[in-house]
């Protein structure tokens, strides 16, 4: 599991994306960082906007599990994000995530407040958190 956490480590470093491993059943193994990123943290905290994360994380694992290839997408709040299936001797056993990154472009960081702004009821903690988004 270390050689694991150091590689996903050395990615984070590399792309600055967030990266984690799921078991074929959806369970997270590991992840880099371990903690989630600043504005998913907060997302994280209402149950509501927690149900549509899931559920697109579960879409990009059925969609992936059916094209056996990646998956890269847009979630409920406009970030970008990627699956990857992961095999092991040729059978599908789980999968890579990594994203929650945004392009540069001033739209997708005033839609993604406008998304949020009806879970996270402070605004000036939302912006903070919309401004540590990778790009």
């Amino acid at each position: 599991m270390n050689d694991l956490q150091s590689m996903l480590k050395d990615l984070y470093l590399i792309s600055g994306l967030n990266i984690s491993i799921y078991d074929i059943d959806e369970n997270i193994i590991t992840s880099y960082p371990e903690k989630k990123s600043p504005f998913c943290a907060l997302i994280e905290h209402n149950p509501e906007s927690l149900k549509h994360c899931q559920e697109c994380d579960h879409n990009a694992f059925k969609r992936v599990k059916k094209r056996g290839k990646i998956d890269i997408y847009k979630c409920y709040f406009n970030l970008y994000e990627a699956a990857v299936p992961l095999y092991t001797y040729g059978i599908h056993t789980g999968y890579l995530m990594m994203g929650q990154t945004l392009t540069t472009s001033r739209f997708d960081r005033e839609y993604i407040k406008e998304k949020a702004i009806q879970y996270i009821n402070n605004e000036d903690v939302l912006e903070d958190a919309i401004k540590k988004i990778s790009v």
